[in-house]
């Protein structure tokens, strides 16, 4: 797609697509440490707490795990940004699941100013986009036809 197709997109979808891609930042960053950083280095950071019954397979396999849902999560803001209506309640549903359960994680353990910083940020972030994603303007571009690649199941019939 060109640049002057870009301007063809409502602001609002526009904006949103760079929130939810920055909310997912800080999974991705942990995705790589759980895969890059030595496990001795991780103990030392992290403390007994978060450890895997399995060693140094679950850190690996649990840094695979976030660096796919996190990559799955893009994936679907750029498919809502290309008309894939489908898409757009894919990161919604995604949102409220990953937003959830980031919420339980921070408010269960003692509370650390950073993090509870950066988990704001994080939701603050992904809340915004899921709400500019719906917004009408949206909703008429995803309903304006195939002329930008959207799926013909996406558009209501008009008979």
């Amino acid at each position: 797609m060109t640049i002057a197709g870009c301007s063809e997109r409502p602001a609002a979808l526009r904006m949103a697509v760079p929130l939810l891609v920055a909310a997912t930042l800080p999974f991705l960053a942990l995705g790589v440490a759980m895969l890059a950083v030595p496990l001795v280095r991780i103990e030392q950071l992290t403390g007994l707490r978060p450890k895997l019954a399995s060693g140094p397979v679950g850190y690996r396999a649990a840094g695979v795990a976030v660096l796919v849902l996190a990559a799955g999560y893009v994936a679907l803001a750029v498919l809502a940004l290309r008309r894939r209506a489908w898409a757009r309640t894919g990161v919604a549903t995604a949102t409220g699941v990953g937003d959830s359960v980031l919420l339980m994680v921070l408010l269960a353990g003692s509370l650390r100013p950073g993090w509870l910083l950066l988990g704001a940020s994080v939701l603050l972030a992904s809340l915004a986009g899921i709400v500019l994603i719906y917004q009408p303007e949206v909703d008429r571009h995803l309903a304006g036809g195939d002329e930008a690649g959207g799926d013909e199941a996406d558009v209501a019939p008009s008979g």
